[in-house]
Parts: structure tokens; sequence; C-alpha cells
């Protein structure tokens, strides 16, 4: 994922601050960071592989997406995602906050395990920039 970084907003030091917070984050219902890069005034956060299908994308039947969601799958979304929230709140000192939790952060696989993205991220961008920020991401899947 790329940080947008317009005329150097984001100074390499709060970016690295947000990174070392960002990588204390591990718990199977979020997405785990596994790199970073802050050189030629790029921003950029590698994460794990995961497949990308959204449960803004299931709920309302996109195409593409081959996902049916029964009210048991539904409530077991739903119960996943809070116990990834609930882990950011409790875990932490002081708690993250999401901030930007709506069906686009949430990240379904074939089986429907449930992937919370975007945590930790509100702090270091506009809230309108975070969903196109992860909207626009290309899968990285060798490094």
């Amino acid at each position: 994922m790329k940080i947008d970084n317009p005329n150097g907003r984001v100074s390499v030091d709060d970016f690295l601050e947000l990174v070392a917070l960002i990588s204390e984050i591990k718990h199977p219902n979020t997405l785990e960071l596994v790199g970073y890069c802050a050189e030629y005034g790029q921003r950029l956060l590698v994460y794990n592989h995961f497949s990308r299908k959204t449960l803004d994308d299931a709920l309302h039947d996109r195409e593409e997406i081959d996902i049916e969601l029964s009210w048991n799958a539904r409530l077991q979304v739903a119960l996943s995602s809070g116990k990834a929230l609930e882990y950011l709140h409790e875990s932490f000192q002081p708690p993250i906050v999401h901030q930007n939790f709506e069906p686009a952060n949430v990240l379904l696989d074939d089986k429907l395990s449930v992937c919370v993205a975007e945590c930790g991220l509100a702090e270091l961008m506009p809230s309108s920039s975070v969903t196109q920020a992860v909207r626009s991401v290309a899968h990285i899947t060798e490094l």
C-alpha cells in the first residue's frame, strides 16, 4: 500500500513511528504488516497477501465476486470483525481506534475468514484518502 505523501506532509519519523505501532498488531483477524519502505519521498507498507474480496463486494452482489453470504455467515463475519476491533481497543495503550471501519475494509477469503484492513492508518492520512489508497493497491504476491 502506498501512503499518499503530497508535499512531504508525512515525515520519515512520523512514518517510522506508525510502522512500529502497526508492526505490533498481530491478530488472526487483522492484516499483518511484513515490511515497509521510506525512501526517495515514498512511503510504502507491505502486508501479507490476502484474497482482497471485501465484505462490501459480497454484500452488494458484485458480479466478479462468487460469495453468497447466509445469515449465519454474516454473523460469523460480524463476530470475527468485532474480535479484531476488541483486540485493537483492549491490547494497546492508548487503544488503537480504527476510525475507518466499513465493509470495504473487511477482507474475506474463499472460506469467509475475516481480515480487517487499515488498522492504525487513520492517524496518518486524511480519512478520504485512506480508503482510496487501499482500493488502488496492486496485489503483491512476490517480493
